[in-house]
């Protein structure tokens, strides 16, 4: 029963064995194997314990499948290949692999066999198995297995032009593989085979049986009973419907009906049908603890009180291919060593199956023989070529013959009956049927041996356990049920063919004959071969002999029987008569019993005319008187003459015979003494066949060792020859001048550009490049190949063609020469032509030159960017405008630089540009490391490269820092211009409409007008020349009485120099111009005695300085009372305060005008 029925979604399991010559098979299988196959591949192959194997990285380069190395638990999964690593054992358990150690020694290990078996345990029908090319017979029991157990079967096809005779020989060779293809066919194969598991999986139950199968059976059975002969109805269904379902799958044939439908066209689809049936997975010493068990209880107790003379009788139903059988011989041959006179012990085995028993006669076995110990392959096998046969004494013992045990009689007298896994493919009415039979065959307290699944339970009557637990049991005494009669024929089929209805005309004569003496019989042709047994006691008056299974009726006759039979069979054939013998003694079964042998033709013509009958009669009395009277009338027939001639006969006989008997003695003893020279000479050769195999074993296995190096060797020189075929082209293509030297700067090998280089020949490999010509001028060769043989490292220079200074510019490059196991073993010297490049260089070199010293000597600045902004270049100037050094700037950012006001505005700029390739002008500041910061103007470009992306960033910087000062000091001055205009004109208009007030006439008017505007003019004439920027106190003062400085000891003046403001001193002109106006029209300048002392001081303060101004007349026309206040009053008292923020006391006293003006200047430096 499959283990893991397929469900189709799972990936199947598709185990590849293959030894030397396999790489090949891989290689070809793979390659045409899709890379989505739902399958999951385990190479197998026989590796060198002591190399890595180059075996994942071969097959990877044919295939898109995931190849890996199997590790130990690693999970199978679908499109993947798992190769066994070197030295290992691969198992599968789960649907993982497993990895164990190999067990010594190596020429035992077979690793395909122990992998199939855990496929088939693990995987059932799910498993496919692949035999491919390599020597021996690895795999070939574990294909066995796989087929047992519902997978899939293939070898390769030893016509195949990739294949080795060997492995898939060994599996085609056991009839259990189901296709056998080349390597390129099978991929394809799997696809179907998958497709039709993946389609039939929807109508199996839970078990992986198909539920429409077991319907159509008995058709089945029908099929097969006409066509083989063999009648499986019996059989038991779930076994039947596997197989049934099984060859359905190789064939990948959907329908039951369709599958019937090709059985009744295809005959050998009905044989095959039936080899499929048969299979039994079978080995020698098969479940070794129940062998163990028989060897004590059984086969030591038969053995016990035997003699030379006793007989032991054994039989093994549905024996197969016959280890089980060769497998009791030995045990029974181990035992009888342990004898001084061992007893005679013949061992039957029998199968439905002629092939199997074909097989079994031969007595040969592929290795390894499951379940056979060292100790005994040595002793009981004979090792030939790839495959152990049976020893001689051994093979003695057996004796095969198909047979059914269904239909045909049982073998009896035996001492034991070894039916093992057998009756598992019965009902359970043929199972007891089987058990009756057995119980037949044996004699009084012999043994049956079943398998470990079989048992006799239904049956207690008939059997008595002697081990339970291995299955062995004894005979009870019991009475079993008359046996019916068996029919064997060699024309089984036909007569199967025909029906079981009609009565064969054979048996209906010999039933005939037989009425009227009742005895057992036989029927035999011309050839005395038997066609017809009866049934009843006819088993007690055979005794085969050993060796081939023969029909021949004096080969299977008692001894006894053998010479009176052999006389009655020609005496009867000659007289064409019935003949009947005297009473013969024989021993049967201990007993000494008398047996009278008639001997009568079927028939007088037609086509049974040649058949005779012969009978055998223990002695009965009714059939004494029968034969006696038969006797008498024989005897009385006969004439006188007769007899004569038959004396005469009888005298020549005895003497030919004596003659024959010495000639035969004599014979005897030459071929005696022959034989012993033979037996000697053969004892000889076999110790030294056996030293030879042992020799050869580990000569085959080193073979297959070489066999897979030699193709990895193979695959590597294929490589390399199209490596170097690659080097070879490179080299020539570039035209690249290369020179190989070794250690001793011998030349190696070179390309043909040397030749241009160096006075070259093709003999010069092996000279010391030192003795050549150079035509390079560079003396420094020597020393530098010297230098990096040492050094190891890489030396580069660039040399000249010639030595005028003028030829071809060249690099040279000397390498290490490194071997792929890393050995330095010379040097690689490689020569570019660069001339061109040269020329380009210097001239772009020339340029840079140009450049640089115009971008370092530029007003400008210049920088570049990278597209982060980090700084690559700056020129000196940007150095000088930013405050910074060059090597602080390299590699700071610009927005580093950027004023912080600015930094958004810039940010934005610069990133569209690296976006979009916009070049842009901007003015900004920049900070310098003492937190000032200078304004520039910037024109930021992009620099792009071939494929028009930006990939640097230039910008020319001006710094504009004086420029931006003037613009702020220019609009300064247009501001206060335009306010000093305005003020100028208000204050003009002011004093004009003031003026017209007071005035009586316009000439008056007109003086007055004039004298203001004059005062004013000179104001501003003072600021004008001070740029506007202020005026001093005192020259405002002495500006204003210049008019009256006749006579300078008339005013006094006195003060700090104080600078004035615009504003102040436009306001302090017109204050001091009307008070100067006024003493020199009514104070203390009208008169000859009068002066005026002018006076201020202006102490520092936090915010600013405070002047007090003092104008102070004496000696003046007296003052009497307060006189009308003018415009010019109203001026100092009204609007001096409103402008300059401060206070007037404006005093008439008696002595003189007193005016003090305290305001609050801002912080002017004063002039000292």
């Amino acid at each position: 029963m499959s283990k893991m029925p397929f469900d189709g979604s799972a990936p199947l399991v598709v185990g590849i064995g293959a030894s030397a010559g396999g790489l090949t098979a891989f290689k070809n299988f793979f390659a045409n194997m899709p890379v989505d196959n739902g399958m999951a591949f385990v190479l197998v192959q026989h590796l060198d314990p002591h190399h890595d194997s180059l075996l994942v990285e071969l097959i990877a380069k044919q295939t898109g499948m995931n190849v890996v190395e199997a590790s130990d638990g690693v999970q199978l999964c679908a499109n993947s290949i798992f190769i066994i690593p070197p030295d290992a054992t691969l198992t599968i358990k789960g649907g993982a692999l497993h990895l164990t150690k190999p067990a010594p020694p190596r020429a035992l290990r077979h690793p395909i066999d122990t992998f199939f078996l855990s496929l088939a345990e693990d995987q059932g029908e799910n498993a496919v198995c692949i035999v491919l090319a390599g020597m021996g017979s690895d795999g070939t029991f574990g294909l066995k297995a796989v087929k047992e157990r519902g997978g899939l079967t293939m070898a390769q096809a030893e016509y195949d032009d990739h294949a080795m005779v060997g492995m898939p020989g060994s599996a085609a060779a056991t009839g259990l593989v189901d296709l056998v293809l080349p390597v390129e066919s099978m991929p394809s194969r799997l696809i179907a085979h998958r497709a039709h598991l993946a389609k039939v999986a929807g109508r199996k139950d839970a078990s992986g049986t198909r539920t429409d199968t077991a319907e159509h059976l008995a058709a089945i059975s029908a099929i097969l009973r006409n066509g083989i002969g063999q009648d499986f109805g019996q059989y038991k269904e779930s076994t039947l419907v596997r197989r049934v379902q099984r060859r359905m799958q190789v064939l990948q044939i959907d329908s039951v009906p369709e599958f019937i439908a090709r059985l009744e066209k295809e005959p050998r689809e009905v044989e095959a049908l039936f080899r499929d049936i048969l299979i039994g997975v079978t080995q020698f010493f098969r479940d070794p603890a129940s062998f163990e068990a028989l060897q004590t209880a059984v086969i030591a107790k038969l053995l016990a009180n035997k003699e030379a003379g006793d007989h032991i009788r054994v039989w093994v139903p549905g024996c197969a291919s016959g280890e089980e059988v060769y497998s009791l011989a030995i045990l029974f041959r181990e035992a009888m060593a342990k004898l001084s006179a061992p007893p005679q012990v013949q061992i039957f085995g029998s199968d439905i199956d002629d092939r199997a028993i074909a097989r079994a006669r031969t007595g040969r076995y592929h290795g390894p023989l499951q379940g056979v110990s060292q100790e005994r392959l040595e002793r009981w096998f004979a090792p030939l070529d790839t495959d152990y046969c049976v020893a001689k004494d051994v093979r003695e013992m057996c004796v095969f013959s198909t047979h059914s045990l269904i239909k045909d009689p049982p073998f009896s007298r035996l001492h034991l009956v070894s039916c093992r896994n057998v009756l598992i493919y019965f009902d359970r009415d043929l199972q007891d049927r089987a058990i009756r039979n057995f119980h037949y065959s044996l004699k009084p307290g012999g043994f049956l041996f079943l398998g470990s699944s079989e048992s006799v339970t239904r049956n207690p009557a008939l059997f008595t356990a002697v081990d339970k637990k291995h299955r062995i049991f004894e005979r009870r005494a019991a009475p079993g049920p008359a046996l019916p009669e068996f029919s064997l024929t060699p024309a089984v089929r036909s007569a199967h063919a025909e029906g079981a209805g009609r009565e064969d005309p054979i048996d209906r004569s010999a039933r005939r004959i037989v009425a009227k003496y009742s005895p057992s019989y036989v029927v035999v042709d011309q050839d005395s071969q038997v066609v017809r047994f009866s049934g009843g006691e006819i088993g007690q008056h055979l005794e085969p002999s050993a060796g081939v299974a023969s029909l021949d009726l004096f080969m299977i006759l008692r001894k006894s029987l053998r010479a009176a039979v052999r006389a009655a069979v020609r005496t009867a054939r000659a007289k064409h008569a019935s003949v009947v013998t005297d009473a013969i003694t024989v021993t049967i079964d201990g007993q000494r019993r008398p047996v009278v042998v008639i001997v009568e033709p079927l028939a007088a013509e037609g086509p049974d005319a040649a058949l005779l009958l012969v009978a055998f009669s223990n002695g009965h009395e009714d059939f004494e008187n029968t034969s006696a009277r038969r006797r008498t009338a024989v005897a009385g027939a006969e004439s006188p003459g007769a007899i004569a001639d038959l004396e005469r006969d009888l005298a020549t006989t005895k003497v030919s015979l004596r003659a024959a008997i010495d000639e035969l003695e004599t014979t005897t003893e030459e071929m005696k003494s022959s034989n012993e020279d033979f037996q000697s000479v053969n004892e000889e050769l076999q110790a030294s066949n056996e030293e030879l195999e042992t020799a050869k074993e580990e000569m085959q296995s080193v073979n297959e060792e070489l066999h897979t190096v030699n193709t990895e060797i193979v695959d590597k020189n294929e490589q390399l020859n199209g490596l170097n075929s690659d080097l070879r082209n490179l080299l020539d293509s570039t035209q690249i001048a290369t020179i190989f030297l070794d250690n001793d700067l011998r030349i190696k090998s070179f390309t043909p550009g040397m030749l241009e280089l160096i006075h070259l020949r093709g003999s010069d490999q092996g000279r010391p490049v030192t003795e050549l010509v150079s035509r390079l001028n560079y003396a420094g060769l020597e020393d530098d190949v010297r230098a990096v043989l040492k050094t190891h490292g890489v030396i580069e220079r660039e040399v000249r063609v010639g030595h005028d200074g003028v030829g071809s510019v060249l690099v040279m490059r000397i390498r290490p020469y490194r071997t792929v196991t890393n050995v330095i073993d010379g040097v690689v010297i490689t020569f570019v032509d660069v001339t061109d490049r040269k020329v380009l260089e210097d001239a772009m070199k020339e340029n840079e030159r140009r450049l640089a010293a115009i971008v370092n000597q530029a007003t400008a600045g210049v920088a570049e960017t990278d597209l982060k902004g980090r700084l690559t270049l700056v020129n000196p100037r940007f150095c000088l405008v930013v405050g910074r050094t060059k090597k602080d700037l390299l590699g700071m950012r610009m927005q580093d630089l950027t004023h912080p006001e600015d930094l958004q505005t810039s940010l934005a700029l610069f990133e569209r540009l690296v976006t979009k390739g916009e070049q842009f002008e901007s003015e900004q500041r920049y900070v310098r490391p003492d937190g000032s910061f200078v304004w520039v103007h910037s024109s930021v470009s992009p620099l792009v490269n071939a494929e028009g992306q930006v990939e640097r960033i230039l910008a020319v910087v001006l710094e504009i820092t004086e420029h931006k000062r003037a613009e702020a000091h220019r609009e300064l001055l247009m501001h206060e211009l335009n306010h000093r205009v305005k003020n100028t004109l208000a204050t003009v208009q002011s004093i004009a409409a003031q003026t017209a007030k007071g005035a009586v006439s316009v000439d008056a008017y007109r003086a007055a007008f004039l004298s203001r505007l004059a005062a004013l003019s000179g104001t501003h004439n003072l600021l004008q020349t001070g740029d506007w920027h202020g005026v001093l106190l005192r020259d405002v003062v002495e500006s204003e009485l210049e008019p009256y400085r006749t006579d300078r000891t008339r005013w006094t003046i006195e003060g700090a120099d104080v600078v004035l403001y615009p504003n102040a001193a436009l306001a302090f002109g017109m204050a001091v111009h009307e008070l100067t106006t006024n003493a020199a029209k009514y104070g203390a300048l009208s008169n000859g005695a009068g002066s005026v002392d002018i006076s201020w001081t202006a102490p520092a303060q936090s915010n600013g300085r405070a002047l007090k101004f003092v104008w102070s007349e004496t000696g003046g026309p007296p003052v009497v009372g307060k006189r009308r206040s003018g415009f010019g009053t109203r001026l100092i008292t009204e609007g001096l305060p409103l402008q300059l923020d401060g206070t007037i006391e404006l005093d008439f006293m008696p002595a003189g005008v007193r005016c003090a003006i305290d305001v609050l200047l801002p912080p002017i430096v004063t002039r000292t």
